[in-house]
């Protein structure tokens, strides 16, 4: 091989080692990964109207009972949802979470809303205001339990709190913050799970991730 033909393979080596730092460095931020997106999107363009799509049913799906499931729009506007769960005793209410840390109660059938409560939630990638469970006495004690991802004892945590609603409706005001039942530290932003459901035994179970970035277990 010539000195030229090695300075140009070693130039181009040295390239494609900057170029694959810098896409290294932009997916650690989602405006770098969204910059990334923008490189790579070669224009795709949807055909058809995605909107009219009909299921079609062969074989001996043909002649199986089937249910007449369709979407419909139940309420717009907020930001970043990120859970709803219905509220016991109210078959009208839901509670929707938004991953800033802010709650609402949304009455479906009166297309009517208002905030239910607020956390000092951190919002970097996958943290946030991520679950509410409604406990299976509900209707008669009023409590009910949320996840976030927040600062506290100078660390980033899951913290799962205990609360208690105004006359078990979340209309009636803001609910009664009250223990923090579990505080769990998340070494990094993403992987922290968040959901959080009573089982048939009546125990609240908690969904927590690994924490981890790259290089997981």
């Amino acid at each position: 091989m010539s000195v030229s033909v090695r300075r140009i393979v070693t130039r181009a080596a040295v390239v494609l080692g900057v170029l694959g730092l810098v896409a290294g460095g932009l997916l650690l931020t989602e405006a770098g990964r969204r910059l990334l997106v923008g490189w790579l999107d070669t224009g795709y363009s949807v055909q058809g109207d995605p909107s009219d799509l009909r299921p079609r049913f062969e074989g001996a799906d043909a002649d199986r009972r089937r249910i007449d499931v369709r979407l419909v729009v139940a309420a717009e506007g907020f930001d970043q949802p990120v859970d709803m769960q219905p509220v016991p005793g109210h078959p009208e209410l839901v509670v929707v979470l938004e991953k800033k840390g802010v709650a609402w109660w949304l009455d479906l059938s009166a297309g009517t809303r208002g905030r239910f409560l607020e956390v000092d939630a951190l919002t970097a990638s996958e943290q946030g205001l991520l679950g509410i469970a409604f406990h299976p006495d509900f209707v008669n004690n009023g409590r009910f339990f949320t996840n976030h991802t927040g600062d506290a004892d100078g660390a980033e945590r899951t913290l799962v709190i205990a609360w208690r609603a105004q006359q078990s409706d979340p209309r009636k005001g803001e609910p009664k913050r009250g223990a923090t039942l579990l505080s769990v530290e998340q070494p990094y932003p993403n992987h922290n799970a968040g959901q959080l459901a009573f089982g048939p035994d009546g125990k609240l179970y908690v969904g927590l991730g690994d924490g981890g970035f790259k290089d997981d277990p």
